[in-house]
């Protein structure tokens, strides 16, 4: 007795097997036993088709339960086979996994990877020993391995260094790219999206500009075409530094090749006064339909002055984004900057809505204005504050606020003013 599988719920079939297991007869038990039989590649497929090592977090990979490097390489080498069933493969190496035994091999054993999730797990230092150096790296040829022999839609290499673009090159079916070096601060995953070497997203993550620096000059590896950028439809990017030459450079080079630009995703740590001079030159942007900044404060960050004015006097230079459609700015900042910063909000707001009133975009529908406060578990005891009480004073600035009418840009605009309390940042 052969059953199709794909006809079968996994549910069903646990009822029928069930139901079976619990007869006596010969005939019974012998069908129960070919149902099972029969049911084993399925099972081999679901049970195996996501591995996940060391990975707790539930955000990067839901609904999987982590195991260890020593489990999966013992359960690998003894059982090989099992390696052509995985599929989603998340990996937080640890400094220690590079000494267990049998693991290089049982890295080699999948061969049919569609998404490869790669995170150096070391303890952070602001120093490049915390980052894996894909050149040093002691599985650096069984990595190498797999992007070659993998027909990989989706790869992440986060916290690693020095990725050679070699090995990269050898992933031709690639559509979505992840490179993070950053030693700091990174509240955004950095990705690239590659369809045929065709990019579509660029971006890249603090100290990653070196890297994404390289990738975007290699247009041609021994002679072949690599990444063309031509068809960039979208930029997402952490920037620490608005004052570092390579920084503006890296987007004035993108800029310059990139033609068809739909959306802007900017995450902010700094000073974002020259903002539109330096990273968003108006004339680039034609095409441009969102624009998403995300500005994070600290503590080098307090004395930066009323963050809706400055916004107001970069939003003044965009003169021809004729096609934006939708603008999202969120500040993040620290519980200290909350009552200043609101005490100026109804003014500066003004201004805001003056300069989006003003230039009279046709396009523009959307404006969300989003503010978050974090509360740092370091305040002085004279400004100790409840996450309670804080909530509190949140929500009672935002209902004054909506009771001011500044949610409401005018009748063709939509503005959706948020004030929300976290710890989370």
């Amino acid at each position: 007795m052969e059953v199709a599988h794909a006809i079968f719920p996994l549910e069903i079939f646990g009822e029928i097997a069930g139901h079976l297991g619990n007869l006596n007869d010969l005939e019974s038990l012998k069908a129960c036993s070919l149902l099972c039989h029969s049911f084993l590649d399925l099972c081999r497929i679901h049970i195996f088709r996501t591995i996940n090592i060391n990975c707790t977090d539930p955000q990067v990979q839901p609904g999987s339960n982590p195991i260890t490097a020593r489990q999966f390489a013992n359960v690998l080498h003894k059982v090989p086979q099992i390696g052509q069933n995985v599929r989603i493969f998340v990996y937080h190496i640890l400094p220690t996994d590079f000494d267990i035994p049998n693991i290089a091999n049982a890295l080699k054993s999948l061969k049919r990877l569609r998404s490869l999730d790669l995170f150096y797990a070391a303890k952070p230092t602001l120093d490049a020993a915390s980052l894996l150096d894909w050149t040093t790296c002691p599985l650096q040829s069984e990595l190498a391995y797999l992007l070659r022999h993998s027909n990989l839609r989706a790869l992440k290499l986060r916290r690693v260094n020095n990725v050679s673009l070699i090995d990269l090159h050898q992933c031709t079916n690639l559509e979505e790219l992840t490179i993070t070096t950053d030693l700091t601060f990174s509240p955004y995953s950095s990705t690239f999206q590659a369809s045929a070497f065709d990019l579509r997203v660029f971006s890249f993550v603090g100290e990653g500009v070196a890297g994404a620096k390289r990738l975007l000059h290699a247009c041609r590896i021994d002679g072949t075409p690599a990444f063309d950028i031509k068809n960039l439809k979208m930029i997402d990017s952490f920037i620490s530094n608005l004052n570092k030459p390579e920084v503006v450079s890296i987007f004035h080079h993108t800029f310059q090749r990139a033609q068809a630009i739909k959306s802007v995703r900017l995450a902010i740590c700094c000073n974002f006064e020259g903002l539109c001079d330096k990273i968003l030159p108006p004339k680039a942007f034609q095409t441009l339909t969102g624009l998403d900044l995300n500005f994070f404060y600290h503590q080098d960050l307090l004395n930066i002055g009323s963050p809706l004015r400055q916004l107001s006097q970069e939003f003044e230079k965009l003169v021809d984004l004729n096609q934006l459609g939708r603008i999202r700015v969120a500040f993040v900042l620290p519980f200290q900057l909350l009552y200043a910063w609101l005490e100026n909000y109804r003014a500066d707001w003004s201004l805001v809505d003056e300069v989006l009133t003003r230039k009279g975009w046709p396009h523009l529908k959307n404006v969300d204005i989003a503010l978050w406060v974090r509360l740092f578990r370091t305040e002085p005891p004279e400004i100790a504050i409840t996450e309670q009480e804080a909530g509190i004073l949140v929500k009672g600035y935002l209902n004054k606020m909506r009771a001011a009418g500044l949610h409401r840009l005018n009748t063709s605009k939509t503005v959706k003013l948020e004030l929300a309390f976290s710890t989370r940042y």
